[in-house]
């Protein structure tokens, strides 16, 4: 498991950086490889709140052998996820940027294109994996603003709400998957 999250962190770290997810000095004392070990964990055990605990668990359970479950199977869904943001330029300056979000983001895209196991109960259709709408950019701007301005967006308090506390909890981070799936199915 450390392997794994090393490279992924040396592939994507770079990326982070670029898309103004991490500071560069996070990438240096490790922020990359929380990330993506927070990222892993939701990918083989579904969303939960995490914790050091949690994680050392899962470093420990899977630290057996050379190559961890569903390996390549991980790398090729963060290759899809990452590949996937680019689509969305105007995404790029936006509070969808901020790390528990980008988190969420990058989880909403495994879900949609690829229609992951561990993440299928957050949304329930499509079950199969989905295209993105043509209007995915549109509609993660308009959560994107409503970050910025919440009270000029109720519509979406629940996504702004769980962005703005208790970001690391379960049901928060569901909630932010779910609206960010939706936003790239063009159903807000």
């Amino acid at each position: 498991m450390k392997w794994l999250v090393v490279g992924l962190a040396q592939r994507y770290g770079d990326r982070l950086v670029n898309l103004g997810v991490l500071r560069k000095n996070r990438v240096v004392r490790m922020g990359d490889a929380k990330l993506l070990s927070e990222i892993v964990h939701a990918l083989l055990n579904g969303v939960t709140t995490t914790s050091k605990t949690s994680l050392d668990a899962m470093y420990a359970a899977n630290d057996k052998g050379d190559q961890v479950k569903d390996e390549s199977r991980i790398r090729a869904a963060l290759e899809t996820a990452f590949d996937s943001i680019p689509l969305w330029p105007a995404i790029h300056t936006t509070s969808l940027m901020r790390m528990n979000v980008f988190y969420s983001l990058l989880l909403a895209t495994i879900r949609v294109r690829l229609a992951w196991p561990t993440l299928l109960p957050i949304l329930g259709l499509p079950a199969a994996p989905a295209e993105f709408a043509a209007n995915a950019e549109e509609s993660l701007l308009q959560l994107a603003a409503a970050l910025d301005e919440p009270d000029e967006h109720p519509r979406f308090a629940d996504f702004t709400l769980a962005s703005a506390e208790k970001t690391n909890v379960k049901a928060q981070r569901e909630i932010r998957v779910r609206w960010l799936a939706r936003a790239m199915l063009g159903d807000l």
